[in-house]
């Protein structure tokens, strides 16, 4: 009954703390209010320096929650309480400790100092956590007079058993690299053994701090001789967190050390097309793109699954990593437009998921993806998105910029792009937003370059905007100024639409805005020059008449009306034009008016990509010399280095060392299989010398031969060498008495004792103990060993010497 009750309380008590747990977890998600309760510094000192762990834990909790709250000043003085728990049995415990610990080493530094010693301790925990949590914290320790003592510790463990106490090796390294107390000369050896450890998740870190001396100087990258090969191979069983590192310092190296197409290099470009591209990681499947594509040609990279995996990745990142995925997307999509052309749908906006500058980048990809096969889907999505008013202006406008790639494939869709702009024109719903207009003046004025004798109509159609009154008033400042520089720049076309536009354009001079007050004086003044370059093909004898040109009044009306203007730019812009007419500095005119305009790059101008990625993407030369070749044409490489597994290393003695099958010690020692009796020290494959006793084969005797055997386990005591000397039977008989009444008064019992002492020399006294045994055996099959002298032994063993001699004399 009473078990059953302790039980019963012992289930509570545990069902207790779960839901405690629970509760805590729950609050803790639910938001930081109710999650711990103000504990006054007393009684977190009473806590910390309770035996009962849990009011430890409790306390340390506390604090935990004060250090993330940015109360520090609240807990500060508790420093030496903390530290009295360092020593705890519980990781998690001792976690939160040097949690503390590292946040006020710096405020207390003499106090924690005196923490060094127990840290030392966990040094050589039998929980690999708590060395490698142990040595993380000793290094993580600004307090410089302690770094001697780093230093010698990390270079004690750097050999340990387990990779985590490793990995936690190599960050120590790098943070005493970081704190200038080591150079990067002084740890090329513990490099070379990190580099050559069996466990990648131990070179994996060993990369980073070999990337930063590669930084520092190149040379340092030939420490990867022997070892490319392997990395290569085993490139995927890197953790992917450092496999971009890895990727880049290989890709280093390749340029540094190895011909281009030759057998190594291709061993790596295999490695970047393998399983290494179903990783979840981005910038894993960036890192490869990016070597893959500067180590082959633009074929084979169109070739190879890396834009298959890159559009995958796209696909499922978040919006973070996504913009950073499309940018390098768009850049081999300039490099290599066929690369992703199969991709077209992927590329399509999703107005409700995709971010802006994400949606930006896509219809720049697309823009890029143009070709004869898709160019009616690509015109048909932009001309989609430019009227969808769900989407932002910036978007829009940039839809209608990118019609600019399409309408240089052929004239059939050129003409279907003006017959959409000029319907948007008529219909003036793009007199609502300023960025929007301005993109469909750069688009006219891209269609209208191309053929400008074929597009009168087009220019009419314009011109009539700016004249009829009603129309006029509906269109914005920015629209007004484009379509008087688009009638401006192609007036060689239709002199009359010129004349008739600047017409009605004087009246109202006075009443636009300064923009369209600058295009008009740099309209009048066009028209003035060409009129003027007209006069001289005409007749070349003749000057120009200013005072008979009806161009010329108008700008002289003009000139009057802009002189009393409020701009400075109007001002200072009339009496640069006038001063060019009236001076006869026709040709200065001409170059200045009459220049002929470049064509708007609308993808390089409105192009994303970020000044990140194109550092990224910078490529450098190739700068492999024969030097690199030793006589016999094979690389340094060749030969590659041995790997060292200290995971086999083991730092005790395992049950089941004892337990070593018959036949491979007889394999390990064929000399000493027949004996059976003897203890052997046998070498396991780790290298640790295990102590087992040999197994004894047994066979059937008769009853005489089973009670005249020698007992064939001797007694655990010193052994005894006995010279045995020619002689009679008789006097071979007394002796033997003899000898046998000396040794009555001899203890045989175990001791613990002479067991350590029989180990030690039990290698020294291998041999001997075999003559003894020979002797045993050849006494016995001789017949020389009397019955009495074997009644002795077998009382010897059962410890009735006395009562046995008695028998015998009866």
């Amino acid at each position: 009954m009473t078990d059953s009750i302790s039980r019963i309380t012992s289930a509570l008590e545990s069902a207790r703390d779960l839901t405690l747990e629970a509760a805590a977890a729950a609050s803790s998600r639910l938001g930081s209010k109710g999650m711990y309760k103000p504990i006054k510094p007393s009684d977190l000192r009473d806590l910390l320096n309770s035996k009962n762990e849990r009011d430890v834990k409790k306390a340390l909790k506390a604090l935990m929650f004060s250090i993330s709250t940015q109360r520090e000043d609240q807990v500060g003085s508790l420093f030496p309480d903390v530290l009295k728990n360092i020593n705890c049995h519980d990781l998690k415990t001792r976690r939160m400790v040097y949690i503390y610990l590292l946040r006020f080493s710096e405020i207390d530094s003499n106090t924690a100092l005196l923490s060094i010693n127990s840290i030392q301790q966990s040094l050589t925990d039998k929980n690999p956590e708590g060395r490698a949590l142990a040595l993380e914290v000793l290094s993580s320790m600004k307090i410089p007079s302690i770094y001697p003592l780093v230093l010698y510790s990390v270079k004690e463990m750097i050999k340990d058993t387990s990779y985590k106490v490793r990995s936690v090796v190599v960050t120590s390294f790098a943070r005493l690299y970081e704190k200038k107390f080591l150079s990067s000369a002084d740890l090329v050896g513990p490099l070379k053994d990190l580099l050559s450890d069996s466990d990648y998740r131990v070179v994996g870190p060993a990369f980073n701090l070999l990337s930063d001396f590669i930084e520092e100087d190149a040379k340092y990258i030939e420490l990867l001789h022997g070892y490319f090969r392997r990395y290569c191979r085993d490139l995927c069983n890197f953790d992917s967190f450092f496999i971009p590192r890895v990727i880049e310092v290989l890709l280093g190296y390749c340029k540094q050390f190895l011909k281009p197409e030759c057998d190594d290099l291709q061993l790596f470009l295999n490695s970047l097309t393998g399983n290494i591209l179903y990783s979840f990681n981005e910038y894993v499947l960036l890192a490869a793109a990016k070597a893959f594509y500067q180590l082959s040609s633009n074929e084979a990279f169109a070739q190879s699954p890396l834009s298959s995996a890159l559009v995958k990745s796209f696909s499922m990142a978040n919006k973070q990593i996504k913009s950073i995925v499309a940018e390098n997307i768009l850049f081999y999509e300039v490099k290599c437009p066929e690369c992703f052309s199969k991709h077209l749908t992927k590329f399509f906006l999703l107005p409700t998921v995709d971010s802006q500058k994400i949606m930006a980048l896509k219809i720049q990809i697309m823009a890029h993806l143009v070709d004869a096969n898709n160019i009616d889907f690509i015109v048909d999505e932009f001309q989609d998105y430019a009227l969808c008013t769900a989407l932002p202006s910036s978007i829009r406008s940039l839809s209608i910029r990118c019609l600019t790639v399409c309408e240089d494939i052929s004239d059939k869709h050129r003409n279907r792009i003006m017959g959409w702009l000029l319907r948007i024109f008529k219909s003036h719903n793009y007199t609502g937003d300023t960025e929007i207009t301005n993109s469909l003046i750069t688009l006219l004025r891209c269609i209208i370059s191309k053929n400008p004798a074929s597009h009168t109509k087009t220019l009419w159609m314009l011109a009539k905007v700016l004249i009829d009154s009603s129309t006029m008033s509906q269109v914005l400042d920015d629209s007004k100024a484009g379509i008087i520089w688009i009638l401006g720049e192609f007036l060689f076309v239709k002199y009359e639409i010129g004349a008739e536009v600047l017409r009605h354009l004087l009246p109202i001079f006075a009443g636009q805005s300064v923009t369209v007050k600058l295009q008009i004086l740099n309209f009048s003044s066009k028209l003035l020059c060409y009129d003027i370059d007209r006069q001289k093909l005409l007749s070349p004898d003749i000057d120009y008449d200013f005072e008979q040109s009806v161009f010329s009044k108008m700008f002289e009306a003009l000139v009057d009306l802009a002189k009393f203007d409020d701009d400075y730019d109007i001002r200072d812009r009339t009496r640069t034009y006038y001063s060019l007419f009236h001076k006869f500095d026709y040709q200065i005119a001409t170059l200045l008016l009459q220049a002929p305009k470049q064509q708007p790059k609308i993808l390089e101008d409105i192009s994303l990509i970020s000044l990140e990625t194109k550092s990224f993407q910078k490529s450098e030369c190739w700068a492999y010399e024969d030097i690199n070749e030793n006589n016999n044409g094979s690389f340094l490489r060749d030969k590659e280095e041995p790997i060292k597994d200290y995971s086999r290393s083991r730092r005790g003695i395992s049950s089941n060392d004892y337990f070593v099958s018959k036949s491979k010690e007889f394999e390990r020692n064929p000399e000493r299989g027949a004996n059976t009796n003897t203890n052997t020290r046998i070498k396991n494959q780790n290298g640790n010398y295990n102590s087992s006793r040999s197994k004894v084969s047994y066979k059937l005797k008769s009853l005489d031969e089973f009670f005249a055997d020698i007992p064939t386990t001797k007694p655990k005591s010193k052994r005894r060498i006995i010279i045995q000397e020619e002689s009679s039977s008789s006097e071979e008989k007394e002796d033997e008495e003899d000898e046998d009444d000396n040794n009555k008064d001899i203890d045989y019992d175990d001791d613990d004792d002479d067991d350590e002492e029989e180990e030690e020399e039990e290698e020294e006294e291998e041999s001997e103990s075999d003559n003894e045994n020979e002797d045993y055996n050849n006494e016995h099959n001789s017949g020389e060993v009397t019955d009495t002298d074997n009644a002795v032994r077998n009382a010897n063993k059962d410890g009735n010497i006395a009562q046995t001699y008695s028998e015998i004399n009866n």
